[in-house]
């Protein structure tokens, strides 16, 4: 009687822990799919760029000279943004007209932030408003005054800032302005 006693202890034992295997297994797959409820309801916020964040930035064209022509930066999918600064030549403590062209792409506000490539001159980031807009091209327009520096002549930076529903998209342009 007492080996079947043992016998049954170990059984039932066996018997437990094969109960308990399953219960953990329908507990961890139930864990598994309610992650997955919760990752397709609400994970689709989290897995897209913020709104604030940087998608795309446009590579500096050095060719291009502001103080004589607009500049244009390209983007994937063909989008096209064109800059442009008058009076020219581009001087410090002069009023600036801005503007920007931007093809084939829906922005909800432009900014552009001026700064010094090689001397800290502060941010300066002017809002421009619409102008006009027409199929796929609207164009924003706005003021800025550079400040003045110690140095002859200062080396720029203008970045072109692009906010739209999926991001921020940036189009640096760079320009060197003379005191004379």
């Amino acid at each position: 009687m007492a080996a079947y006693s043992i016998y049954a202890d170990q059984h039932l034992t066996l018997n437990t822990i094969n109960s308990n295997k399953k219960y953990l297994y329908a507990f961890v797959v139930g864990l598994f799919v309610a992650a997955q409820i919760i990752l397709y309801l609400f994970g689709k916020d989290f897995l897209q760029p913020a709104k604030n964040s940087i998608i795309e930035t446009a590579v500096i064209n050095p060719d291009c000279n502001l103080q004589k022509t607009p500049c244009e930066a390209n983007f994937s999918e063909n989008v096209k943004i064109t800059f442009s600064l008058s009076p020219r030549p581009i001087k410090p403590l002069v009023p600036l007209n801005i503007d920007v062209s931007i093809e084939k792409l829906e922005v909800e506000n432009v900014h552009v932030q001026f700064e010094g490539i090689d001397m800290y001159m502060g941010y300066y980031r002017p809002e421009l408003s619409i102008r006009n807009k027409d199929n796929n091209k609207v164009n924003y327009e706005g003021n800025a005054t550079l400040s003045v520096c110690t140095l002859d002549e200062m080396p720029w930076q203008a970045n072109v800032i692009l906010t739209t529903d999926q991001g921020i998209y940036v189009a640096p342009f760079q320009f060197v302005v003379s005191k004379s």
